[in-house]
């Protein structure tokens, strides 16, 4: 009995000892422990208000366990309560197993101070380390928790880096973990619920895969995230307001933590984000509105490596400016980055699809224009194989309209590296009149209506930049500000096959069909025309201005044509104002370009109001004008009474009537003009005198008179003649002097005046032509003698000079041949006293045997060879040797000085004594001394010997 009674003593007396031990021992044992570990692990100070722990059901309960800054004494984390309810069995088999743990209000305080530092900086460093230095590493023991519980947590973010201090608190509704333990492959589940106070909420379900290595993989799911919630913690950084916008995301993730090596892998995502807007600071101005866009793909966050399956977004809204700099407003939103810090954060990406539709982009420009605006809706942008990766080759569709007014669409292929851009571009139906504002930086000029449309395809690449297009323009009208009268039309501008090429830095247009064209010249009582001060001028930055012609793309235009053009030239600089249209305005210009050896060459014609005919012909250096220009200019038909402003301006007189045909032709070399100005008037009447700007021509009545005909038509030639590089140029006071000079000249050397009265041209009546090394009169010759020398009776005050002469070149090889044939003859059995006497065989066979004579076998048998050689048929080869010998044979003959002056001397005396035959006094006619002419003519050309007209004193 004793023994049962000391037993059941001991029995009581060890549960007593151990509930004072379970319920009053280790409590506070326990609660100092903690808190050494606490601080010792977390470097901040810690509390606890109770530990308590039942020893019969192993449940150990802390009560309002609290962290604190050891610096600033804040509060950083708290619990209000944790429970652990342990199951003893499992420590005899030397594992823990918690059969629950419940953690009830926990809270988390995160601050950032003014500094830009956080109050957790220090939270977690990491001091265990042994006495070497290395990093100890400790042997987790088998741990159960069948079931841990979060309730009723948050958490409070307070900023105080920004001019403002931004607060958020977040709400951890409920967070378990079910089954965990260290042991591997064990199976547990992880939930988490979290809202924002916006009404943003975070739900996680996943699993803890082990321990060591740390292995966590699951789904997170975020509804109704608010950005302009977040925005808070970097406005200040930034130039813009997120002032709405929400993002829906779903996240699978997959977590790996061994050691120092983590692995962060995004099996999949999907991002959506919705009505969001970006306002500027200040202005409140919209800068991005995005009313859908959803982003799926994967992510390798540890290797930096991002391939996105799609990106897709709607009306998406965006806007751009350039200020004055050329500076983008997008620029100065976000902070700058070094070239460095860029390249150090390279990521590798991929993007599979990308879609956009309905886009719309608003650009105001100050840069390129005076307010300039360009808007680009309905934009569609489709893009597939977008990567970051070399030798990636992406492929993408785009089009848009501009100002709605025209289409653009492209179909491109890119290359990443070497970069290589292909794309096909179609522009349809692009209203001019909206790039106004980028014309009034640079010129004067109002566009009243205009439509282009642009066929294009382009490559760019390193090794390559080329594009080949077609560009037309429809109705377009420009005129000067403030005036409804357009001075340009056309109703269609047609580039074809527009070429360029970096390696040739050229490019190159084969046609510009040009209809309907319109230009309005106008000249003000200034003088100015309507084009004076129409561009502006650009001022430069010397240090950034490049005038190397190396750098400079240089164009070719093959042809342009030109169809039913107008040209209306109205002058108010004089006293009556002069209005003159050139209608029906057509013609082609062949090679237009800005090199230096370009020749251009024209040909158009056009009728003058109406019944008068304007016709151009020439070339030029259209890149140097003053090097090379040869121009022609017919007029026909035209009416004189028109004129009236230009006779009143220049002569005194208005005209009363008459017909005018000119033939205007300009020739320029090195700035050296020359011109002859042929002039054809008919039937002119002058009207009544007035009061003229310049010196009125006294002689003009006589003048015109004098020069007219029976027929009543003046013929007449004003050449003119200076340097284009005198500031002193200008043609219509040359005209005028040139015509003052002719008039005179009418008075005191009347050759022209004869010349017209006979009905011979007035070169003719100067020359007498005569045959290559021959001094007989040829009958057309006699004719022209024979009617200089009736007016010469009959104008007794008349001399006649006369100048035998002589051409070194043709007449010397003409006898030469003379020579030639008299050898021929000379040899001839027969004697005959012409050549064309002589049977051809057989003068063949003389010129042959006089060529071997003069040379050898050898050199006529080459000769001949070459003759036989060539693809003509036998009469003509048989002509050509023939012409060969003769000219070979020719150029072995000697002549001397005084026979070339013989001739010229017989040529002289034919002249003198034929127009003695006709009547005219010897003393009248005077025999000059015999001169040399150059010719520029064929072979076959007849020699001049000059007549000079002269006064009797």
């Amino acid at each position: 009995m004793f023994k049962k009674m000391l037993f059941t003593f001991f029995i009581l007396s060890a549960l007593l000892f151990y509930s004072l031990i379970g319920f009053y021992i280790l409590p506070p044992l326990a609660k100092k422990q903690l808190i050494q570990s606490i601080e010792k692990v977390l470097n901040q100070k810690a509390s606890i208000d109770s530990v308590s722990f039942n020893p019969f059901t192993f449940t150990l309960s802390i009560h309002r366990l609290s962290l604190s800054d050891d610096k600033t004494q804040k509060l950083l984390a708290g619990i209000e309560d944790i429970e652990v309810d342990i199951d003893p069995f499992y420590l005899l088999l030397k594992e823990i197993k918690i059969a629950s743990v419940t953690i009830l209000k926990p809270s988390l305080f995160i601050r950032k101070n003014k500094e830009g530092e956080l109050n957790l900086s220090d939270l977690l460093r990491i001091n265990g380390k042994d006495q070497d230095g290395e990093t100890q590493k400790t042997e987790l023991a088998n741990i159960v928790i069948e079931k841990f519980v979060i309730t009723e947590g948050k958490i409070d973010i307070t900023d105080d880096s920004g001019e403002k201090t931004v607060f958020q608190s977040l709400t951890l509704s409920r967070a378990s973990l079910n089954d965990f333990t260290t042991i591997k492959k064990s199976k547990n589940e992880l939930q988490l619920f979290m809202q924002a106070d916006d009404g943003s909420d975070l739900e996680y379900t996943g699993r803890i895969g082990s321990v060591e290595p740390l292995q966590i993989e699951g789904e997170i799911e975020l509804h109704g995230i608010k950005m302009h919630t977040y925005w808070k913690y970097v406005q200040d950084s930034l130039g813009f307001v997120v002032t709405k916008g929400a993002i829906d995301a779903s996240v699978a993730h997959k977590f790996t933590f061994s050691g120092e090596k983590t692995q962060l892998d995004i099996n999949k995502y999907k991002i959506e984000l919705t009505n969001l807007l970006l306002e500027e600071k200040g202005t409140k101005e919209r800068l991005l509105d995005i009313p859908l866009l959803v982003l799926k793909g994967s992510a390798d966050i540890t290797n930096a490596n991002y391939p996105i399956k799609s990106v897709d977004a709607e009306a998406v809204f965006l806007k751009l400016r350039q200020n004055g700099k050329g500076e983008i407003n997008w620029a100065s939103y976000f902070p700058k980055q070094n070239a460095q810090e860029s390249e150090s954060s390279a990521i590798a990406w991929d993007i599979e699809t990308l879609k956009i539709k309905d886009a719309k982009v608003d650009f105001e420009d100050e840069f390129n224009a005076k307010s300039g605006h360009v808007a680009l809706d309905d934009i569609q942008l489709y893009a597939e194989g977008l990567s970051s990766k070399k030798q990636s080759v992406a492929k993408s569709t785009l089009s848009f309209r501009v100002n709605k007014t025209g289409k653009i669409e492209t179909k491109s292929t890119i290359r990443h590296t070497p970069l290589k851009i292909e794309t096909a571009l179609k522009m349809n139906g692009l209203e001019l009149l909206t790039f106004q504002a980028y014309l009034d930086k640079y010129a004067d000029i109002k566009i009243n209506s205009g439509v282009a449309n642009l066929d294009l395809k382009a490559v760019i690449a390193d090794e390559n930049r080329s594009f080949l297009a077609n560009a037309q323009i429809d109705r377009l009208s420009l005129s000067r500000p403030h005036e409804k009268s357009a001075f340009l039309t056309f109703t269609r501008l047609l580039a074809k096959n527009i070429d360029y090429s970096a390696d040739s830095e050229q490019v190159k247009i084969s046609r510009l069909d040009l209809v309907s064209p319109y230009l309005g010249i106008d000249i003000d009582a200034d003088e100015k025309t309507n084009f004076s001060g129409i561009m502006h001028v650009q001022s430069r930055d010397p240090a950034k201005t490049n005038t190397s012609d190396d750098e400079s793309i240089e164009f070719l235009i093959d042809k342009i044509m030109l169809k039913d053009g107008e040209v209306a030239f109205t002058d108010r600089s004089l006293k009556v104002p002069f209005k003159s249209n050139i209608n029906a305005f057509n013609g082609s210009i062949i090679a237009v370009g800005s090199q230096s050896d370009v020749k251009s060459v024209l040909n158009l014609e056009g009728t003058i109001n109406k019944y008068a005919l304007a016709k151009i012909k020439g070339s030029l250096l259209p890149a140097q004008p003053k090097a090379f220009t040869e121009m022609d200019l017919e007029l026909k038909n035209i009416n004189m009474s028109n004129l009236s402003s230009y006779s009143s301006h220049f002569i005194g007189y208005t005209l009363k009537k008459g017909k005018l045909n000119a033939d205007l032709s300009y020739r320029v070399n090195n700035a050296q003009m020359k011109s002859s100005n042929k002039i054809v008037l008919k039937n002119l009447e002058l009207g009544k005198k007035v009061q003229s700007n310049t010196e009125v021509l006294s002689s003009i009545e006589l003048a015109l008179s004098l020069l007219k005909d029976s027929q009543g038509v003046i013929d007449i030639d004003v050449p003119i003649s200076g340097d284009l590089n005198s500031p002193d140029f200008a043609i219509a006071p040359l005209v005028l002097k040139a015509f003052k000079n002719l008039t005179v000249g009418i008075a005191t050397a009347p050759f022209r005046f004869i010349g017209s009265i006979v009905g011979i041209d007035a070169q003719k009546l100067e020359n007498i032509y005569f045959e290559a090394g021959k001094a007989e009169l040829l009958p057309p010759e006699r004719e022209i003698l024979e009617a200089l020398s009736g007016v010469l009776i009959e104008k007794k005050s008349l001399l006649l000079s006369i100048s035998g002469a002589y051409n070194e070149a043709h007449d010397g090889m003409q006898m030469r041949k003379n020579k030639v044939y008299a050898e021929v003859l000379r040899r001839f059995k027969d004697e005959k006293t012409d050549i064309t006497q002589i049977q051809r065989d057989e003068l063949d066979k003389l010129l042959k045997d006089l060529y071997i004579e003069y040379f050898d076998e050898e050199k006529y048998a080459r000769e001949k060879k070459s003759v036989e050689a060539k693809k003509l048929d036998e009469q003509t080869k048989r002509e050509m040797l023939h012409t060969q010998i003769i000219e070979t044979l020719a150029k072995e003959q000697g002549l001397k000085q005084t026979e070339l002056e013989t001739l010229a001397q017989e040529r002289g005396e034919s002249i003198l004594n034929y127009l003695r035959s006709k009547g005219v006094e010897a003393g009248r006619l005077k025999l000059l001394k015999t001169t040399k002419t150059e010719l520029f003519a064929p072979k076959n050309a007849y020699i001049p010997s000059r007549l000079t007209l002269g006064v009797k004193k």
